[in-house]
């Protein structure tokens, strides 16, 4: 399918608040929008609503349009829809998972783990993403594939603030091989509780490396 003009500018303005390049505070107009993607305002219009409504972008009276920092609050609500709603998303994955789905998934963390010790950080951090977004997309519900796309953009700012802390990859990797332990031993509750754990540890993580709680 095409990508409509509206859609590219979508992606091009949330690629860059995910990856941080657009920074917390960062302010935006439509016309240096328009003119760095030669288009019209229509779809920066339409994209600028979407993102606003994501909560990627927020307009400020006297400011205009700009990148919001994740506050405390951000960031707990943030944390709390991503453990309920990993946890279901890996309960329906347990039920639709085939052989060669299971294959792609060590794979992935394999590669995960090859990127981590080459120090290839960039690397990782995208496989981080493609591995939980692989059990995402298996469980085959799209209302909470939507859900759990806005988490992990929200998400992925911080990631990217805090992208050279060794602790990263390590708590990932961890909790991923236990997580693999109990999907390939077909155990849906230990599963169930290993990804609870891991967004719980990630969670205390960056309510200490953010927070400095």
């Amino acid at each position: 399918m095409r990508q409509t003009k509206q859609q590219y500018v979508y992606e091009y303005i949330r690629d860059r608040i995910n990856s941080n390049e657009l920074t917390p505070g960062a302010i935006l107009t439509e016309d240096s929008i328009c003119n760095t993607l030669n288009v019209s305002r229509t779809p920066v219009r339409e994209a600028i609503r979407r993102l606003t409504s994501e909560g990627m972008l927020v307009v400020t009276p006297g400011i205009g349009l700009s990148v919001p920092s994740i506050g405390l609050e951000d960031f707990i609500e943030i944390y709390d829809m991503r453990e309920a709603l990993e946890m279901l998303a890996v309960r329906l994955f347990m039920g639709r998972a085939t052989p060669p789905i299971l294959q792609k998934l060590s794979e992935l963390m394999e590669r995960q783990e090859e990127a981590a010790a080459s120090g290839d950080i960039d690397a990782f951090m995208t496989l981080d993403m493609e591995f939980h977004r692989m059990i995402d997309t298996v469980a085959g519900n799209k209302r909470l594939s939507a859900a759990l796309n806005n988490i992990y953009d929200q998400i992925s700012r911080l990631a990217f603030i805090n992208v050279d802390d060794p602790q990263i990859p390590e708590i990932a990797i961890k909790a991923h091989e236990k997580l693999m332990t109990c999907i390939m031993a077909k155990d849906k509750e230990g599963a169930v509780l290993a990804v609870q754990e891991h967004i719980r540890t990630l969670r205390k993580f960056y309510l200490a490396k953010y927070f400095d709680l």
